[in-house]
């Protein structure tokens, strides 16, 4: 009995002597992996070592964040108090994430029957195009009114491209076009003339309307001095646009049936009824014949019955002597209706010519004779 008591004894101490052994088999140090869940396949001796990575409990897996990088891994085993450590590193490359893509409208086979298409959807991506435009995100969210351009009806698909990060996804969807309705419009409308005139022989301004498709329908659009201006009847071929005298600011477009927006037509116009003539006042002299005892002398008159300011309402004014050009005013000399000139005059007769010309193209002279001494 006391032989068999001391060998347990010696046996129970040297199995306390004993080393824990630890062998890592995977992962290896210096591995390259590319998911955050690191399988772990190790041996120890005794096999009843328990093991620790990183100060948890080992199982069959070890998580790491997901994000790319170099992450250190410290093996433990232990048994009856004695310790061996293993430490290796791991370099994880996070794969790039898979675009999510999800198309509820359009859909394959779907039959267009307007001038615009929408594109509603689902996405993970960054970036979005539909028919190469690129489209905003209301986040993760895809809705949006394309509208048509003649090149699309050139093949039966429409093309959806979405990014995220480096990756790149295509996808074409087989749609068919109803040419036979009046609806599906692509040719945009023109108004024609581009531009505005800068004065207005007639109390109107007029523009055709131009358009490719057979049968169309227009809305016109006019603002006149901000203000908005529908009366125009019917399924109006030309736009005409009545005119006060003076100056107005106009703003002008048509949408046809299938809302394609014209050219946008602005600016400012003036008109002043053709019978319109501008009368010249005369204050020195105030006769058109008169005598003065000095060769220095300064014409002043103004011009009345004007419908706006002059500057507006004038296209020049020219004051001559003697037969000779004087002076010239137009433009921003024109900032009042009442107006001087310095003359020198020579002894005897003088003939001044005060002509004046207003932007209808009528024409108002005033002849003067003064005798100086």
């Amino acid at each position: 009995m006391k032989s068999s008591g001391y060998l347990l004894f010696i046996l129970f101490w040297g199995a306390a002597l004993a080393k824990v052994g630890l062998k890592v088999l995977q992962p290896q140090s210096g591995q390259t992996i590319s998911s955050p869940k690191i399988k772990l396949v190790f041996q120890t001796s005794p096999v009843e070592a328990k093991v620790f990575i990183n100060g948890e409990p080992a199982g069959d897996y070890y998580y790491i964040p997901n994000e790319s990088g170099e992450y250190s891994l410290l093996f433990t085993a232990a048994y009856h108090g004695e310790t061996t450590y293993s430490s290796i590193k791991v370099q994880y490359v996070r794969p790039p994430e898979k675009i999510i893509l999800k198309i509820e409208v359009p859909q394959v086979g779907d039959r267009v029957s307007d001038s615009f298409i929408f594109l509603r959807g689902q996405t993970n991506a960054e970036e979005i195009w539909f028919q190469k435009q690129a489209i905003s995100l209301a986040q993760s969210r895809i809705d949006f009114r394309y509208p048509l351009k003649p090149a699309d009806l050139m093949q039966n698909k429409v093309i959806v491209q979405a990014k995220l990060g480096d990756e790149t996804l295509m996808r074409e969807i087989e749609v068919s076009w109803d040419l036979t309705s009046p609806r599906l419009n692509t040719q945009i409308p023109q108004l024609i003339p581009k531009t505005l005139p800068e004065t207005a022989p007639l109390p109107f301004i007029e523009f055709k309307i131009f358009d490719e498709t057979p049968h169309d329908r227009f809305q016109v659009h006019a603002l006149i001095n901000g203000q908005e201006n529908t009366n125009f009847p019917g399924d109006p071929q030309s736009v005409r646009i009545s005119l006060e005298e003076g100056t107005q600011e106009i703003e002008c477009y048509v949408l046809d049936w299938a809302k394609n927006k014209s050219n946008m037509v602005q600016g400012k116009v003036y008109y002043q009824e053709s019978s319109h003539r501008p009368e010249i006042r005369l204050i020195q002299p105030s006769q058109d014949r008169s005598s003065i005892n000095e060769l220095d002398f300064t014409l002043e008159f103004s011009i009345d019955h004007l419908p706006t300011n002059p500057a507006e309402a004038l296209e020049q004014i020219q004051i001559t002597l003697n037969g000779k050009m004087v002076n010239t005013l137009k433009g921003k000399d024109l900032t009042d209706n009442q107006f001087t000139q310095d003359l020198e005059l020579r002894a005897g007769s003088n003939t001044i010519q005060i002509a004046v010309k207003g932007k209808n193209n009528q024409l108002t002279v005033k002849d003067l004779l003064i005798e100086a001494r």
